[in-house]
C-alpha cells in the first residue's frame, strides 16, 4: 500500500489561476470605469448644454414671440391691410418657439434621468422599485 502526502505541493498552478482571474477581473473593472466616466462626463455636457437651451428659450425666445404675437394681434384688430398675416405668422412663430421649449424640457428631463441611471443614485433605485411593485 502506497499513501502519497503533498508535502511539497504547494498547488502553485490554482494559486497562479486565482492571479491571473484576478487580474482580468480587475481590467475589466477598470475597463468598465472608464467607459462610465466617459458616460458621465457626455451626459453631464449635454445636460450643461440643454438646460442653457431651456433657460434661453423660456427667458426670451418665448417672452419675444408671445409680444410679437401681440403686436400683430393688435394691428390686425385695428385693420392694418397685412394685420392678418402678420397675425398668423407671428403666432407660427410663437408656436414654434413653444414647441422648442416643451422639447427642450423634455430633453433637459431625460438627460437628467439618464445622470441619475449612470450614477444609480438611492432616488432612481427607489423609484424604480417602486414601479416594479
Amino acid at each position: 500500500m502506497q499513501v502519497s502526502l503533498p508535502i511539497w505541493d504547494f498547488k502553485a498552478g490554482q494559486v497562479a489561476e486565482a492571479a491571473a482571474n484576478a487580474s482580468k477581473a480587475k481590467k475589466q473593472f477598470n475597463a468598465q470605469s472608464q467607459t462610465l466616466d466617459q458616460y458621465m462626463e457626455t451626459a453631464y455636457k449635454l445636460y450643461q448644454m440643454t438646460s442653457y437651451q431651456v433657460k434661453v428659450l423660456s427667458q426670451e425666445v418665448v417672452q419675444l414671440a408671445a409680444s410679437a404675437q401681440r403686436i400683430a394681434e393688435v394691428s390686425y384688430r385695428y385693420g392694418e391691410q397685412r394685420g392678418m398675416l402678420e397675425y398668423l405668422d407671428a403666432q407660427r412663430t410663437f408656436r414654434a418657439a413653444r414647441n422648442d421649449l416643451i422639447k427642450a424640457r423634455f430633453d433637459l428631463v431625460s438627460v437628467t434621468t439618464e445622470i441619475q441611471r449612470l450614477r444609480a443614485s438611492p432616488e432612481w433605485l427607489a423609484k424604480i422599485e417602486s414601479g416594479m411593485q
